[in-house]
């Protein structure tokens, strides 16, 4: 097994939201320390369209990626089906590949994951393979696996396990776009949503193998 080294470097994109210069923010604080630690990352939403992460940039093209993390929603103001990206998966290209979303639907947090194919199109991880496509977490810390891999014949697996339960997508056509780079934090979609407060990450872990 060969693991990853983790360098992450906080990216701050600003941007203008109406008349005045607004700016999410990632930052580190002994407050937002997940599963025992004594430091985490806090991502600061303010209400404002512009995307703050930190970006790992040690893949090197990787056709077998895995990726550990702890995430809190930390009771983020969300609307009713608001969703955004909060881990994404770079290819070749800058192409986006991969990506974990954030949603809020019925009053409850979920996480969904998906993957592109080789068609441009993107194959959501489902309950057994079939079964739903969002899994519903608590307004507390969870522990979050994501797996793709690219195998022979151009077929391909997206998974996400959490607190025990698997949701994947195995069998696509995948293959052409091995994984570059990944960001952690608000990371796409911030323009289509109403979003404000803080949610915490900590424990990133990254391996060229999947979970034995």
């Amino acid at each position: 097994m060969k693991t990853l080294r983790m360098t992450l470097m906080v990216v701050a994109v600003i941007a203008l939201a109406g008349s005045a210069m607004a700016q999410n923010t990632v930052h580190v604080e002994t407050y937002a320390a997940l599963n025992g630690t004594n430091y985490g990352l806090s991502v600061d939403i303010d209400g404002s369209t512009n995307n703050a992460y930190v970006e790992d940039q040690t893949p090197e093209a990787e056709t077998t990626y895995r990726a550990q993390f702890w995430i809190d929603p930390n009771s983020l103001s969300m609307a009713n089906w608001d969703r955004f990206a909060t881990f994404l998966i770079k290819g070749p290209a800058n192409l986006n590949i991969g990506r974990l979303q954030l949603q809020y639907a019925g009053g409850n947090y979920r996480l969904r994951f998906s993957c592109l194919n080789n068609a441009g199109v993107w194959k959501f991880a489902r309950f057994g393979g079939t079964g739903q496509k969002a899994l519903g977490i608590a307004d507390a810390p969870v522990e979050v696996l994501l797996e793709t891999v690219w195998l022979g014949n151009n077929e391909g697996y997206c998974g996400m396990t959490v607190g025990g339960v698997e949701h994947f997508n195995s069998g696509y056509q995948a293959g052409l776009n091995p994984v570059d780079k990944v960001r952690l934090g608000a990371t796409k979609n911030l323009g289509a949503v109403t979003v404000l407060g803080e949610f915490y990450v900590d424990e990133f872990a990254s391996f060229r193998t999947l979970a034995p």
